[in-house]
């Protein structure tokens, strides 16, 4: 008797769980914020959300999660105006799965040395470079998901950007 009750509390537990997973499954992007609204045109469409302005993301095979950016489909180019007017530099796609591209326009010939760190701040590789137009691709395809710091140091120069590189699979 005692088993044929433990049968069915096991059985009953055992369906429950198997509907809450069902339910619990969902496929599309979500978000939870104060505000947003979406606009959508013949060929565009327009998403905007109220949220944070930090970047945290986690991710594994089958999907993605980030915090702080509405995204269907997100994109940034990096084009940073240099504070010492002595050029423009160029960072795209980004975020990026494989390939970085980096172009530097400069008002005149230099010497510039390329540093790309991990978040601990571990140098992952390095590029000395001379040149007023440079146009150089890097594959990152074989480094892991994450955020990475790319700097650029052009000689004669005291302050330039420093790039946040988001690597994605």
């Amino acid at each position: 008797m005692k088993t044929l009750q433990m049968v069915k509390i096991f059985l009953f537990g055992f369906i429950l769980f198997c509907i809450s997973e069902v339910n619990a499954q969902n496929v599309s992007p979500e978000i939870i914020s104060s505000a947003g609204e979406t606009f959508q045109g013949n060929t565009m469409q327009i998403d905007w959300t109220l949220g944070e302005v930090s970047i945290t993301t986690i991710q594994d095979a089958n999907q993605q999660i980030t915090q702080g950016f509405h995204q269907p489909n997100y994109m940034i180019t990096g084009i940073e105006k240099l504070q010492e007017d002595i050029g423009e530099i160029k960072i795209f796609p980004n975020p990026t799965s494989d390939w970085l591209e980096m172009n530097l326009n400069l008002k005149q010939s230099s010497k510039v040395e390329i540093q790309f760190f991990d978040l601990k701040g571990k140098l992952i590789w390095s590029e000395n470079i001379q040149g007023q137009q440079i146009s150089i691709q890097k594959n990152i395809s074989d480094l892991p998901s994450g955020n990475y710091f790319l700097n650029f140091q052009i000689e004669g120069s005291k302050s330039l950007p420093t790039f946040k590189i988001q690597k994605i699979n």
